[in-house]
């Protein structure tokens, strides 16, 4: 509000300078010239309507941008609670997740490989940022478990006749390898979630201080 206050300041005070400094020109002409009194007035009037104009244009489009930035200010404030518990289901069932990156729990991975791509629709509804994190998330992750699965290098499972995977004998160590891999991962992702979760409630905080909604 305070830079939108310093906006109108602004222009209103070099409006006011180039007017003023208009008339001291046509007076100026007027000395050299001769010009009449009726010529300088008629030089005045033009210029005063022409700045005029552009004084009341330029208000208007500080009145329209001021009264954007009240509609975004007012949809950010409504869709905060909405959002905030979006994020906390996502940081959960992330959590959730990153439990589950065991040496133990590792030869069950293959099924949970998309896990992340199931909060895609959770994150777009935040915003891109959200979103994008997640997507390469998703890609580091998948990939990761694909390798330990189905690579004919970097693969540590073997798969029997009845779907069961379990640990190639000499693989441990690159078991331990990538499990560290995808903890990192998911840490990486939970943390640009916390502490987006925690800007927006600052940024909130901000906006509503002229309202009559409580601080989070």
């Amino acid at each position: 509000m305070r830079g939108r206050i310093n906006s109108y300041t602004k222009v209103a005070v070099l409006l006011m300078v180039f007017i003023t400094l208009v008339i001291g020109a046509t007076m100026s002409l007027q000395q050299q010239f001769g010009l009449s009194d009726a010529a300088a007035g008629a030089i005045v009037n033009i210029m005063s309507t022409f700045l005029g104009a552009v004084l009341g244009g330029t208000f208007t489009l500080l009145a329209v941008d001021r009264t954007i930035g009240k509609q975004n200010e007012i949809q950010f404030i409504n869709e905060f609670p909405s959002k905030v518990r979006m994020l906390d289901e996502m940081l959960t069932e992330l959590e959730e997740f990153q439990t589950k990156l065991t040496k133990k729990n590792a030869p069950f991975l293959i099924v949970d490989k998309n896990f992340i791509s199931g909060l895609y629709d959770i994150a777009t509804s935040i915003d891109g940022f959200i979103y994008f994190q997640v997507r390469k998330a998703h890609h580091e992750v998948s990939t990761s478990i694909n390798q330990m699965f189905h690579s004919e290098q970097n693969r540590v499972f073997e798969e029997d006749k009845y779907g069961a995977h379990s640990l190639i004998g000499d693989k441990g160590d690159i078991l331990e390898i990538e499990l560290v891999k995808l903890n990192s991962c998911l840490s990486s992702l939970i943390g640009d979630i916390i502490n987006y979760r925690n800007t927006f409630i600052e940024n909130y905080n901000k906006s509503i201080k002229q309202t009559v909604y409580k601080n989070v």
